[in-house]
């Protein structure tokens, strides 16, 4: 019976392993992890005073800029320190059932920066934990990026 026991345990060790082979990971500009792969890259979040938006699998909150072009950033410089870009390795993976289209966008630094429906979504440097959402409406440029 023994024998049993420890074989079971061997076996979820070797389960709990190889399934961490299978996720890679990505570190946007302020060091938060963003865990691919088998982990959509955006979830549907119902914030208490914004109402349904979009966040990072780790609930942070990411934004849309009034002054980026169709899939293009234009919040280079101190711009990104400030509102960090969301930044991937591999192709983002939508919420399931999502009604929007993510993509990515290259930045000037060669990153690759994920679109929310040809939007480049971004974090904002004050959010320290999931569910901030202190660049709302900063300079009439920065909004949460909503779910439609």
């Amino acid at each position: 019976m023994e024998h049993k026991h420890i074989g079971l345990a061997l076996l979820l060790i070797a389960v709990a392993f190889m399934g961490g082979c299978f996720e890679k990971e990505a570190q946007d500009h302020v060091g938060t992890t963003l865990s691919l792969g088998l982990k959509e890259t955006i979830v549907p979040n119902n914030h208490l005073v914004l109402g349904d938006i979009y966040t990072d699998n780790k609930g942070m909150t990411l934004y849309t800029y009034a002054r980026d072009a169709e899939g293009k950033s234009n919040c280079q410089g101190q711009c990104a320190i400030d509102w960090p870009p969301l930044t991937v390795e591999d192709i983002p993976i939508p919420p399931e059932n999502a009604q929007v289209t993510l993509g990515v966008t290259v930045r000037e630094d060669g990153r690759r920066q994920v679109t929310l429906d040809g939007k480049p979504l971004y974090y904002y440097i004050e959010d320290k934990n999931p569910g901030d959402a202190k660049g709302q409406g900063k300079n009439n440029e920065w909004l949460a990026a909503e779910i439609p």
